[in-house]
């Protein structure tokens, strides 16, 4: 793949709603700047922590042993299932800087499949300028798309939530819970 294909096609991975970028912006509405630039970097680690072991390491394994993939999947659909409960009963107006944080983000990044769809079907070989390119194109992608996650909790989010405080939190909640049944769904082959 081209580093513009890949460009193109992590740019639309990224913006895909998912559980990290749940979590972007809900702590986007936090409005606290230091909170923002930690889980913009915490979201950059998290994939690399994936990326990179995952492309050079694991995708031999991993295609040689389907089971141990599905595995790795239902770790990320309890990750994601346990942050979904976590989220139900709290509100923004009391809980938001409790509830997101960097390393919540890190380790919600680190389980999400994007990773291993970005190390296994779009980084292109093993060496090479290509390579290169494509990891650079990384680490700066991520934090450009995260700062749209994080604007859009800025500003959607907090309006929203000043009339139905507890509101955001549940359907943040209720979309984790449907990427965790996706997940689910993937581990055990149904989906």
């Amino acid at each position: 793949m081209s580093p513009l294909l890949f460009a193109l096609a992590l740019s639309l991975l990224l913006l895909t709603p998912g559980p990290t970028n749940t979590l972007l912006a809900l702590a986007g509405s936090a409005r606290r700047r230091g909170l923002g630039l930690s889980c913009m970097g915490a979201e950059l680690a998290g994939y690399f922590t994936t990326v990179l072991p995952v492309h050079f390491l694991a995708a031999p394994v991993l295609a040689a042993h389907p089971e141990l993939a599905r595995t790795v999947t239902a770790v990320a659909a309890l990750w994601v299932l346990t942050l979904s409960i976590r989220l139900w009963g709290r509100s923004l107006e009391t809980d938001t800087g409790i509830v997101v944080t960097p390393r919540l983000v890190y380790v919600t990044t680190v389980l999400n499949p994007k990773g291993l769809v970005i190390a296994l079907a779009l980084l292109p070989g093993h060496s090479g300028s290509d390579l290169s390119l494509c990891l650079a194109l990384m680490a700066l992608l991520i934090p450009a798309v995260a700062y749209l996650w994080l604007s859009l909790g800025a500003t959607a989010i907090c309006r929203l939530s000043r009339r139905h405080p507890a509101l955001i939190m549940r359907a943040a909640s209720s979309a984790l819970l449907f990427f965790a049944a996706g997940l689910a769904g993937k581990a055990a082959g149904l989906i």
